[in-house]
């Protein structure tokens, strides 16, 4: 290969340039931005890979910035010596007589001396710097597969004397240059047709590329798919159509390519880009204003941001590029590649580009495919001419007139519905478009109406009608003004003007056989059978042939006649019409319609006892014992009569009917009833017990309870009070029955039976109330009968604590601090006393004295005087219980012996029983229990001297005044607290994965339950248990935080077996890391309480549990929370389900602003239902 001759070049161009560089600064400011060599040398690399003979890799382009310099490689063609004369020359390149290149005057390459005074060209043999911009010298080799160009930076020590511009130093240019080929986008390489990828190297290691790939290409239709993306999986897909022109410049004729490319959307259609600046092979800062890129050799200013307008080839360009966009939409139909919203990349507003703008050419072009091409989208996704379109305002009208029906009307057999979905709504731009494009093109209810002819309608199917009548009722009011009502007929009639005045069609009644309607213009039958068509037409004025006068003229007169007949279906029949006459009359016609049945004895009554329910009485309105119905029994010692079922049911459905009935009848007051006709039978003797009348008393009782008002409850309690209106049995008394009143001491809640009482042979003194009673008066029991939750019988202390003991004349006792000497506990001695039953009550009965310790041992005030003056005081009296408790063997320390309570301490006592809480600590104190650690510590404090032991006892016994004296001889000592080990928590937290993973085919519990009713009745028993124990109970605040504990062990069990740890609402949870006993790893879960129980044991229960995942739980905690659904009718469905017939129950919730759902299990709600029902 000839060597180039770089001194002969060198010195060729100083005899062309001169040896001055001052005028050589104009190239300094050639561009808005200083990177903008960027681009040049693209377009040098584009040109090099264009001239590639028959390129086998891919066209590529490498940016690498160092701290210190940038080099740039690529693939294209290598330097030779017209190559190294033209970039070392000005006005010489090799594209100097190419139209479409950037370079086209010499200058491209200049562009890089806004950074570097020496750049370097190393390709294939040729290896030279240019000084000066025109001076090339050789340098050293630096061996590189492809060409690389070398721009070193600017350094002061190395600054030339003929420098043109400042210096820019190394860190500047650094960053200048790293933000701008950052800011390379994918449409940089979307018109270049040979460079295929660049890549980016920058001095931090940071890297990325753009590449393009020709997907799809018709050549002989000049279009191609083409698709570009970069390094951060950004990516798009461009459809591309070209057009190769020639243009005049300068008097000479230049073959220019125009290209015109539109966005794809995924689904492969067309669709509207917003960023679309003028592209002259990389974009420029001309916006278009345009929803598609255009893309030519444009003339355009220094700073690339507008066009020269006044150049004839840019002119020959706009217009080539206006036509192939327009020429495009034909191939992109056909191609399926328009969609409803692909119309809005074209430009649709006309105010974007007013007659002077240089892209207008563009919006006439599209305006006059659209108008005369068949390129605009018909219903059904078939396209259509401009004059054959037509736009509904509105999806529905689309629905209803078919494109046969609409030419009819629009006398134009090829008229089309465009595509529904074009609204002001949702396409407001191309609606407002084709309003413009074509004259008249939108078809609205009002300009259908004068063409809505009665021919018209005649010639359509009823249904057709009946969707019509639709339409009409739901949005297009004006079209009722038609004639769309068909007739019996066949004629086709319009709605009264107004909707009071006289109709234009009536409905045949529905009970008119026997009459004569011939007279009448009624709506065709298939019509008035539509149930929506009959609304609307009710709604507008057309009814039934005038009700009133059908009931007066030919209903009332067969009442008139004696005797009256009575078919239940015929008079049911002629309620209804009465009904109807009822509904259709004005106030005025209804009372003259009411005065007309108040002649006649029409209404059909029964006496109210039911005795002879079959006999029939006529009776008229104003009947003086014709009596509102209470729906409950009627003794028989009362003389009334109530309405046949059959009026109430015909009469009673709408409210003019049903003001008029209660204007017939009486009505009964409940509470009347039960003071006239109920209490005076009371009491009644033990033996005799009618339980059905009874139960009909109680549901007497229930109404007038609940019907009354605040006035009406008091005046009702009042009345039983002083009555033994209550039924009761006698615990183990075989069923006999009790009349009590309702303040009876010893009535108690039926729970204590199943509880505290369930064991106890002998027969006590403790009533338990009726089933009838707790099953009728259910809601209100504990308004109107005072049971007991609690053995426990002791007196109410006054608003200062104190105990009435005794109240006569010079002799008043009293109790302190609410100490009854005489207190009971029924059922204590059987309790005690039976070995086995007390297995069973010693824990309750302990939480009975907690609850009651104060009745066990206390202070009694004595006096002469009812007001206490000068009392006396008797300390630390033991009541009668109190006595029992203390000498009785009764409490079992940890190995399950019993002792009395002065031979334990408190922490000898069976875990089951509380021994930490306040209250326990009092009850020990009561009942004289060890004081815990005094043995051990007398004997460690004394060492064994008697003076010390004798002393130590004192002290444990004294008396708070006692104590307090000694108090002041000792000085007061806090002792130190432990700190917890910080640096062993931090190091425990380590958990390794261990053990296999568990079957869970054993635990698989999610099945219908066999018998739900057996299960639902077993949960409903325990939750009742828990709750009567709670009643009794003394409770203490504690931390709801549920833990793993003994105490809530068996209610993770029951929620692992049903959900094998997955979240009630998420479905999640993952595998917990440790292994449990088994050598098994199990799926993690929190239980979550609904509600806290720390103060109510009975919560404690799965019921009130739910299994979730670590994150639901805070959202539980933290997060808002909305019941989605209304819980009780869910519950009444699962109470009703069938046996086997129900997996789960799914709630909806809003939690942490998301909507999402609880699942339980049927096991696992069922015990939520019973919590639900007993507590």
């Amino acid at each position: 290969m000839r060597k180039v001759d770089y001194a002969k070049i060198r010195e060729e161009n100083i005899k062309n340039y001169g040896t001055k560089t001052h005028h050589l600064a104009y190239f300094a400011d050639i561009y808005s931005a200083r990177t903008h060599f960027i681009f040049e040398v693209l377009q040098n690399a584009e040109d090099a890979l264009s001239r590639r003979p028959l390129p086998s890799t891919l066209g590529y382009v490498r940016f690498h910035l160092h701290h210190d310099r940038l080099e740039i490689y690529h693939n294209g063609k290598p330097f030779d010596n017209r190559d190294i004369i033209g970039i070392c020359g000005i006005g010489e390149g090799t594209k100097a007589g190419d139209y479409t290149q950037i370079g086209k005057f010499g200058i491209g390459f200049k562009s890089v001396y806004a950074y570097s005074f020496f750049p370097q060209i190393h390709s294939e043999d040729e290896h030279f710097e240019i000084r000066r911009f025109v001076e090339p010298y050789e340098i050293t080799i630096t061996l590189s597969e492809d060409t690389l160009i070398v721009l070193p930076f600017d350094q002061l020590d190395k600054r030339p004397e003929w420098a043109f511009r400042k210096s820019v130093n190394a860190d500047l240019a650094q960053f200048e240059i790293s933000q701008a080929i950052k800011k390379l986008n994918i449409r940089t390489l979307l018109f270049l047709n040979n460079i295929e990828k660049i890549e980016w190297i920058l001095p931090n290691g940071e890297q990325g590329f753009l590449t393009k790939e020709n997907k799809l290409e018709n050549k002989q239709n000049h279009w191609r798919i083409v698709e570009v993306r970069d390094h951060q999986g950004k990516r798009e897909q461009w459809h591309i159509f070209a057009r190769t022109i020639a243009v005049i410049d300068e008097d000479k004729e230049e073959q220019v390519t125009v290209e015109v490319a539109f966005l794809m959307d995924k689904n492969g259609k067309i669709t509207r880009e917003n960023d679309t600046e003028l592209v002259i092979s990389f974009p420029t800062e001309k916006k278009t204003e345009l929803g598609f890129l255009i893309q030519a050799p444009f003339k355009a200013t220094k700073s690339r941001d507008n066009i020269k307008s006044d150049d004839l080839a840019n002119h020959q360009m706009i217009q080539t590029a206006a036509q192939l966009a327009a020429d495009s939409l034909s191939v992109l139909r056909d191609a399926n590649r328009l969609a409803v919203n692909s119309y809005n990349a074209l430009p649709l507003d006309e105010n974007d580009f007013p007659e002077d703008n240089f892209f207008r050419p563009i919006y006439n072009r599209i305006y006059e495919a659209l108008k005369n091409k068949s390129l605009l989208p018909a219903h059904g996704g078939s396209y259509i001419t401009s004059d054959n379109a037509k736009l509904a305002r509105g999806k529905e009208l689309v629905g209803l007139i078919s494109s046969k029906q609409l030419g009819e009307l629009f006398n134009k057999e090829k008229t089309t519905w465009l595509d529904a979905s074009i609204t002001s709504d949702t396409l407001p731009e191309f609606h407002s478009y084709l309003r413009n494009l074509v004259d008249k093109v939108e078809v609205t209810p009002e300009s259908l109406v004068p063409k809505l002819t009665a021919g018209f309608f005649s010639k359509q199917s009823l249904a057709w009608l009946i969707q019509f009548i639709q339409y009409a009722d739901e949005g297009a009011k004006i079209l009722r003004r038609t004639p769309f009502i068909r007739l019996e007929s066949g004629e086709q009639v319009a709605l009264p003007e107004i909707s009071n005045s006289k109709p234009t069609a009536w409905f045949v009644p529905s009970e008119a056989e026997k009459l004569d309607l011939s007279a009448f213009a009624l709506v065709h039958t298939e019509l008035a059978a539509n149930k929506f068509v009959r609304t609307f037409l009710e709604k507008e004025g057309v009814r039934e042939i005038d009700s009133v006068d059908m009931v007066v003229k030919s209903i009332l007169r067969k009442y008139q006649k004696e005797p009256i007949p009575f078919i239940e279906a015929d008079y049911r029949a002629d309620l209804r019409q009465i009904r109807k006459a009822f509904a259709d009359s004005n106030d005025d016609a209804r009372v003259k319609f009411v005065g007309e049945l108040n002649t006649v004895t029409w209404l059909a009554c029964v006496y109210a006892s039911g005795k002879e329910s079959d006999k029939i009485f006529w009776k008229q309105q104003n009947t003086p014992n014709l009596y509102e119905q209470p729906n409950l029994p009627i003794p028989d010692r009362v003389n009334a009569y109530f309405l046949h079922p059959s009026v109430s049911e015909e009469l009673n459905t709408i409210e003019s009917t049903k003001d008029f009935l209660k204007k017939c009848l009486t009505k009964i007051v409940p509470l009347d009833f039960v003071e006239r006709h109920i209490l005076p039978t009371y009491p009644k003797n033990d033996s005799t017990f009618d339980e059905s009348n009874y139960r009909n008393d109680l549901n007497w009782i229930h109404k007038a309870y609940i019907e009354g008002d605040i006035s009406a409850k008091i005046k009702l309690k009042n009345s039983l009070k002083d009555k033994n209106w209550l039924v009761c049995h006698k615990l183990n008394n075989n069923g006999y029955i009790h009349y009590k009143n309702q303040n009876e001491p010893n009535l108690f809640s039926n729970n204590l039976m199943l509880t505290w009482f369930q064991g106890i042979s002998n027969e006590i003194n403790a009533y338990f109330l009726h089933p009838t009673v707790t099953s009728i008066l259910r809601d209100v029991i504990d308004n109107l009968a005072c049971t007991k939750n609690s053995p426990v019988i002791t007196k109410t202390p006054d608003h200062e604590g104190y105990i009435t003991i005794l109240s006569y004349k010079g002799n008043h006792k009293r109790g302190l601090n609410g100490f009854d000497p005489d207190w009971e506990i029924v059922g204590l001695d059987e309790v005690i006393n039976n070995p086995d039953l007390l297995d069973k009550r010693d824990v309750q009965l302990w939480e009975i004295l907690k609850q009651h310790n104060q009745c066990i041992r206390g202070k009694i005030i004595t006096s002469k005087h009812n007001d206490f003056r000068n009392p006396n005081y008797e300390d630390d009296i033991i009541s009668k219980i109190g006595r029992k408790l203390i000498e009785k063997a009764w409490l079992p320390d940890k190995d399950g012996q019993r002792y009395k309570p002065s031979e334990l301490l408190l922490t000898d006592l069976l875990e089951r029983f509380d021994s930490s809480s306040i209250n326990a600590k009092e009850v020990a104190e009561k009942l004289g229990m060890k004081k815990p650690g005094f043995e051990k510590a007398a004997d460690e404090l004394s060492k064994g001297n008697p003076r010390k032991r004798e002393l130590l006892e004192w002290i444990s016994n004294a008396s708070e005044d006692e104590l307090e004296k000694f108090e002041k001889l000792k000085p007061k000592m806090v002792m130190p607290q432990p700190a917890p080990s910080f640096k062993e928590g931090i190091g425990n937290l380590y958990r390794p994965q261990r053990g296999g993973i568990a079957s869970n085919e054993a635990h698989n519990s999610n099945n219908p339950l066999s018998n739900p009713e057996r299960y639902q009745k077993n949960a409903n028993q325990e939750i009742e248990e828990k709750v009567i124990q709670h009643k009794i109970t003394p409770q203490i605040i504690r931390f709801s935080l549920v833990r793993e504990s003994p105490s809530n062990q068996k209610v993770r069990d029951f929620l692992y077996e049903e959900y094998q740890g997955r979240c009630q609402i998420t479905n999640n949870t993952f595998l917990k890391a440790s292994a449990n006993t088994d050598g098994d790893a199990e799926n993690y879960f929190e239980a979550c309480s609904l509600l806290p129980y720390g103060n109510a044991d009975y919560l404690n229960d799965a019921g009130n549990m739910l299994c979730v995942s670590a994150d639901t739980l805070a959202k539980l905690k933290n997060a808002s929370f909305v019941w989605l659904e209304d819980l009780n009718p869910i519950i009444e469905n699962f109470k009703n389900r069938r046996p086997a017939k129900i997996e789960s129950v799914k709630v909806k919730i809003n939690l942490a602003e998301d909507e999402c759902e609880i699942t339980w299990s049927e096991r696992h709600f069922a015990r939520f239902v019973a919590l639900w029902d007993k507590t």
